[in-house]
Formats: structure tokens, C-alpha cells, sequence
């Protein structure tokens, strides 16, 4: 459902905005690889000071310095996404959950963040610029060892980035989210069968007894009732 909102949101700020938005994505992008550039080579040489001023000039630049919209434009943008940003928090949150627990992302859902965070990096809100730059580091196949310096802590950034750059490398599942699949989870929970019993008794009431169950499938005992109705005939005339 969050992914369907967002991606309902967005398509209504592409109607709008589609064009600027793409503009001012592949600026970023382009900002964010000469930062990357410079970084690989600051961490090659072990100058991890330079690298982090360099990293902190670099996401102002590609963040603040590539905004192509109007003063009016931004603020629209930036009163829209206020509305986005609940549910683009609560899929933060799943994503993170999927990580803790060890369990791939639906492409979907990590599809529909992304690119919602792409309309927060563009109304300039800036947890969803650090994500948009951390995505942008895990695209480039240059950037491995950058990204397992920060990770393992070897270079210290903002926890802003270290968060997003663990959703960025979060595992995902390209397979769509499917009914079979959810009822193969269903069919994995515990089921209580006495409280299962006890709901179908009292659904039942006097009609019937639940007596067990046998080969998966419940037995009920069904009480027999008949019931004498007496038809009155009308007098013959």
C-alpha cells in the first residue's frame, strides 16, 4: 500500500515537474561522480581528512548548487513532499526491517523509495539527499572500497549517510510480491487449533459439536432437529 501511494504521488509531480526533476537528478549524479573521483583517490592515499571535507563539500555542491527550479517551484515541490515524507519514512522503516531480519527487499518497494527520495533530494530535504548520494556511490563499481571504508568504520561520515548507505546495500528480491507468496507465509504460522475449535463451537451453537480434527480437515457432529409445524386449513364453505 506504501508503495502504491508514493508511486500514485509521483506520478503526479511528474506530470508536473517530470522534466526538471530528471534534469536535476542526472546534476546530481554528475556532481556526486566528481566528488567520487576525488574520493577514491584521497583513500588510496590514506588522506582520510581530506576525504571527509571533500565528501562534506561535495554532497552541498550536488545537493544545493544543481537545483534548476524556481524559488516558487521549490517551495511547491517542498510543500508536496512534506506530504510524501510519513510514508517515505514508514518505508525507511521496512527496509530497515528486511535488513535486520536478514531478508531481501521486494524490488517494489526499494523502487518506489528510491525514487520518492529522488523528489526529496530535489525539494531539498536532506535525508533524502544523503540517500540519493549514497545510492549514487553503490552504483559506481569504483566506489567498493569507499563504501567498505565507511561501513567498517575505517572513514567516519555523517550516520545520516552510514544509514543510508546500509539501506542502499540492502539485498533485493526482483521477484514481485505475489498471493502465492503471502499465503506460503500464512501457511507457516502456528495455528492455535483448541481457539480455532472453540470460535467454530460457538459459531455453531446448538447446531452442531466440533469433535477433533482428523487428516487436516475438522469434524463436526451436526444435531439432528425436527421441528412439527401444524398447518391450519381453512373451512370449506
Amino acid at each position: 500500500m506504501l508503495g502504491n501511494s508514493l508511486e500514485f504521488e509521483k506520478n503526479t509531480l511528474s506530470d508536473a515537474y517530470g522534466e526538471k526533476l530528471d534534469s536535476n537528478y542526472s546534476a546530481i549524479q554528475e556532481q556526486t561522480g566528481n566528488f567520487l573521483n576525488n574520493a577514491n583517490s584521497y583513500l588510496a592515499n590514506q588522506d582520510y581528512t581530506s576525504l571527509v571535507d571533500s565528501m562534506q563539500s561535495g554532497f552541498s555542491s550536488a545537493m544545493t548548487g544543481t537545483s534548476i527550479f524556481s524559488d516558487k517551484d521549490q517551495k511547491a515541490l517542498s510543500k508536496i513532499y512534506d506530504s510524501m515524507k510519513p510514508d517515505v519514512e514508514s518505508m525507511a522503516g521496512l527496509i530497515d526491517e528486511y535488513r535486520e531480519m536478514g531478508q531481501a527487499v521486494p524490488q517494489d518497494v526499494m523502487t518506489a523509495f528510491n525514487d520518492a527520495v529522488q523528489v526529496g533530494a530535489a525539494a531539498g530535504d536532506a535525508d533524502a539527499a544523503w540517500q540519493v548520494f549514497a545510492n549514487q556511490m553503490i552504483a559506481d563499481p569504483a566506489s567498493e572500497a569507499l563504501v567498505q571504508a565507511i561501513q567498517d568504520g575505517t572513514v567516519n561520515v555523517p550516520d545520516e549517510l552510514k544509514t543510508a548507505i546500509d539501506r542502499a546495500t540492502t539485498e533485493i528480491d526482483p521477484d514481485p510480491v505475489t498471493i502465492e507468496g503471502m499465503q506460503a507465509e500464512v501457511d507457516d504460522v502456528d495455528v492455535n487449533q483448541d481457539h480455532v475449535d472453540q470460535l467454530i463451537q460457538d459459531a455453531l451453537g446448538d447446531l452442531g459439536t466440533v469433535e477433533g480434527e482428523v487428516d487436516g480437515d475438522i469434524q463436526i457432529k451436526v444435531e439432528k432437529k425436527v421441528t412439527a409445524f401444524h398447518r391450519l386449513e381453512k373451512p370449506l364453505e
